[in-house]
């Protein structure tokens, strides 16, 4: 899982990419995902992410690793859309699984989860894969910098995110270390039911925690001997600068993001079949 969501060290357009356009375009993409905007709203916002998925050339394999994980979360959801949430007369009864009737609308409604949850996870994907930290760090502090005129040191906040980003994959490689070790010895960490497998993992909590306190310990020592003061005006090494292509896919996205809200406000439903969007959204 560390290869799946770490920074992943390539060379191609997406790569080079401003950071904040980045990082602007994944909280655009947080905020207006959840917009009702229909099926046809979920596909114009995906397009983008396809397109940079294939142009990072990251990976059939990565994709289909997310893809397992919202498969396994969709599935428990759907199961809960079908038998728990309380029917309507309303809802169009596709089949009988013995004393239970499967309606078209908990589907529809769980595939449209599916859609929403696969764009914000292949999107944050696509920004921690195509983004080197030190960029990161400085497209977060350039994003903090208002927070300046209430008198918020965004240096400190920044090293934080750029930390807790650097420590994901560490953890993950502990974990799978431990783990390791834990077969090693004679454990089968990874046989048996769901719930032996969760009180296996649960145990080696504990162990990867310690590991990262002391990591972090480490690295506090480093920078303090090396003289590192968040109190004092940093400068910066190799400053992010915005070039045409990146004005370029910004406006795009913004127009895109226009054209989601309009449709959303106005109720279109563009391309896709009246009865699917009217189905969910009303």
């Amino acid at each position: 899982m560390n290869s799946t969501f770490s920074y992943y060290p390539l060379s191609n357009r997406t790569y080079k990419f401003d950071a904040r356009l980045k990082l602007i375009s994944l909280i655009f993409y947080t905020i207006i995902v959840w917009i009702p905007a229909g099926f046809t709203g979920l596909l114009f916002l995906s397009i983008p992410i396809i397109i940079s998925w294939i142009n990072s050339k990251l990976g059939f394999t990565r994709f289909i690793k997310i893809l397992v994980y919202l498969v396994v979360f969709n599935f428990i959801l759907l199961l809960i859309n079908v038998f728990l949430v309380n029917q309507s007369s309303e809802w169009n009864e596709i089949f009988e699984i013995g004393n239970y009737i499967i309606y078209l609308e908990p589907l529809l409604k769980t595939l449209d989860t599916f859609i929403r949850l696969s764009i914000l996870m292949y999107s944050a994907t696509i920004f921690c894969l195509t983004t080197n930290p030190n960029d990161m760090s400085k497209a977060i502090k350039w994003l903090l910098h208002p927070l300046t005129y209430f008198k918020i040191n965004v240096d400190i906040v920044a090293i934080i995110f750029m930390l807790s980003f650097r420590f994901i994959p560490s953890m993950t490689k502990e974990l799978s270390k431990i783990k390791d070790a834990s077969e090693i010895k004679g454990s089968k960490v990874i046989s048996g039911n769901v719930f032996n497998k969760i009180f296996a993992y649960s145990k080696m909590i504990t162990p990867v925690f310690i590991v990262t306190f002391m990591q972090s310990e480490y690295l506090a020592q480093s920078l303090e001997m090396k003289g590192y003061s968040s109190l004092k005006k940093r400068t910066i090494y190799k400053p992010l600068e915005f070039n045409y292509i990146d004005f370029v896919i910004f406006f795009f996205l913004l127009a895109l993001f226009v054209v989601v809200i309009i449709m959303s406000i106005s109720g279109t439903n563009g391309i896709i079949p009246w009865f699917i969007d009217n189905t969910i959204y009303n």
